[in-house]
């Protein structure tokens, strides 16, 4: 991929660029690696307070729209509409709903999208609001969403054989579930994470229950034993 211009990894945190490192390495295990290929958008990092991670991943995607808009702003906009009671948002329906109210027709709900859509619409400038299960460390994990978490996804990585340094995405290429990879912000840390896009997708997949710790006292969840409207579902802003 000769026609591609080069990627600055400087601008990656030193945490954010050991992992790229490091997956490239581990891949180069089993095949010929020497590169890769990125696009990612600058996002201002927000940390949560308290179970607020829907919201504060909505005000950085919003921010980076242009709208201005407090992360307080938008957990009274939900409680009002009956939405949430401290900042916890267990629904991809209502997620777009408040980004809608903020920035109008900037957000729809799809369906999980496959590696190549999903890097399509990262490449088109779109960010992409994801539910998954979160582990202490913030990865992706399977726990039946006993720990359903908000990642912003404002970029991807593509791995392969082609590229010969670190280079600038500006077109699609071949992507494939063990191929891309996904940067994004989430409420727990300010430094920009490297997710596998295949345990994303399988993650969210599998939120099905909210898990005995998630009271309907102390959240808004339309069935607790059902997670439906989370469960292979995001919401893209654009």
């Amino acid at each position: 991929m000769e026609n591609e211009s080069s990627f600055d990894v400087s601008i990656l945190s030193p945490i954010t660029r050991a992992g790229v490192i490091l997956t490239i390495e581990r891949l180069s295990c089993y095949e010929k690696l020497s590169g890769a290929g990125f696009k990612v958008s600058t996002i201002v990092p927000i940390l949560q307070k308290g179970p607020q991670c829907g919201m504060v991943a909505l005000k950085m995607a919003l921010h980076c729209t242009g709208c201005a808009v407090d992360v307080q702003d938008i957990i009274e906009e939900a409680r009002s509409k009956g939405f949430s009671k401290q900042g916890e948002l267990y629904s991809v329906s209502h997620m777009a709903d408040l980004a809608n109210k903020f920035h109008p027709g900037c957000a729809k709900v799809s369906d999980f999208p496959s590696s190549r859509e999903f890097s399509e619409k990262i490449l088109s400038g779109s960010l992409i609001l994801l539910p998954y299960d979160c582990d202490k460390n913030c990865n992706a994990v399977n726990l039946n969403g006993h720990k359903a978490h908000w990642l912003l996804a404002n970029g991807i990585m593509h791995v392969d054989e082609e590229y010969t340094g670190f280079k600038a995405l500006t077109k699609t290429a071949q992507f494939t579930d063990e191929n891309t990879f996904v940067f994004g912000y989430q409420g727990k840390s300010k430094f920009m994470g490297l997710y596998d896009y295949k345990k994303l997708f399988e993650s969210n997949a599998q939120l099905f229950e909210a898990g005995p710790l998630r009271s309907a006292d102390e959240y808004v969840i339309n069935n607790a034993s059902d997670l439906s409207d989370l469960r292979s579902k995001v919401v893209i802003i654009s």
